[in-house]
């Protein structure tokens, strides 16, 4: 049994997460719910997410990073082992973290003019 460190409860080790980067059998501190349900509320509360698939040497960035995963998978891209790099609550910051990593050689470069407005100076 082991206490979730978000929710208080004390459950089987089956319900938490097990570390796969750790060298033993570490399980992280919160349980598989309250992952799921940090997760799912990073999702919809505006956050956006840079992601790299490594079998593609491809980064992306999503609001929504499960609805990206799968239309990448529609379009016969190597979706297995993608990370999430990083995540923001401003789009336009995750923006240019995702561009410098392009920069850098990574694919998936999109030019996205609407994410910043230049205002008109009426000449």
């Amino acid at each position: 049994m082991k206490k979730c460190k978000q929710c208080f409860v004390s459950l089987p080790l089956d319900r938490f997460v097990v570390d796969e980067r750790a060298t033993k059998n570490y399980t992280r501190p919160r349980c598989r719910s309250c992952e799921r349900a940090d997760r799912l509320k990073k999702e919809q509360d505006g956050f956006t997410s840079v992601y790299y698939l490594p079998e593609e040497h491809y980064v992306g960035m999503t609001g929504r990073v499960k609805k990206r995963m799968s239309a990448h998978k529609s379009a016969g891209k190597n979706i297995i082992n993608y990370k999430i790099l990083r995540v923001f609550e401003n789009e336009i910051e995750a923006h240019l973290y995702e561009t410098q990593l392009h920069w850098m050689g990574f694919g998936g470069f999109q030019f996205r003019p609407n994410l910043i407005s230049l205002e008109e100076d009426g000449n």
